[in-house]
């Protein structure tokens, strides 16, 4: 939808005060966006965020010793994948292999946290920094503060609660404990381990 009016308004000279009133209820705007500033910054955003995980990905994945090709195509579905938080995998078991992988993980916690973002949160982080907005929206703060808060939680909970999680040691633990926790918060559905076998109230704190 974001896309398809993008193109839209690209060829269009201007539109008309009743339409861009309809498109900024459509996209929940706040009357300080402008609905062209706003469609642009997502397009962008959602490209260099894709493009920049693929070649990461491709790294990750060529130091692997994968085949060019499959590397190649496996960056691309995983920048992808990840961004857009679908949670699919090509890998028949998961990322549970790249559980100690410091590089993987953080790519995919980025591109997962930068997608699951509201985009109007983060157009107003650009205004922001442009200095064209003072301050920010109460939607904003309480999106910001949540992704602050809520992974740090999950991830003290799952580092000294979880078995599957408190077995392992040193770099793993800390990497997996965040990246479950990350990855229940902005529901893009990855893992580095088995999260069937979590405890009962593990589970319950992960589905909060």
């Amino acid at each position: 939808m974001t896309f398809t009016t993008f193109m839209i308004l690209s060829n269009t000279s201007k539109i008309t005060h009743r339409h861009q009133s309809l498109l900024k209820t459509e996209f929940t705007l706040f009357i300080t966006i402008k609905i062209k500033d706003f469609l642009k910054s997502v397009v962008i955003f959602t490209l260099v965020m894709e493009v920049l995980g693929a070649l990461l990905f491709f790294i990750a994945f060529n130091k692997q010793g994968m085949a060019f090709g499959e590397a190649l195509w496996f960056s691309i579905f995983h920048s992808i994948s990840a961004f857009c938080t679908a949670g699919y995998s090509l890998f028949n078991s998961k990322l549970t292999e790249y559980s100690d992988s410091v590089l993987v993980n953080t790519i995919i916690s980025i591109l997962a946290i930068a997608g699951s973002l509201c985009f109007i949160v983060v157009t107003e982080f650009v205004m922001f920094f442009r200095k064209k907005a003072r301050k920010f929206s109460f939607t904003t703060k309480i999106v910001f503060y949540g992704f602050l808060i809520l992974p740090l939680l999950g991830f003290v909970f799952l580092y000294a609660f979880e078995p599957e999680i408190s077995s392992l040691t040193g770099r793993e633990r800390v990497l997996t404990a965040f990246f479950q926790s990350m990855s229940a918060m902005t529901t893009v559905g990855f893992n580095t381990v088995d999260c069937g076998d979590f405890l009962l109230p593990m589970l319950l704190v992960t589905i909060f």
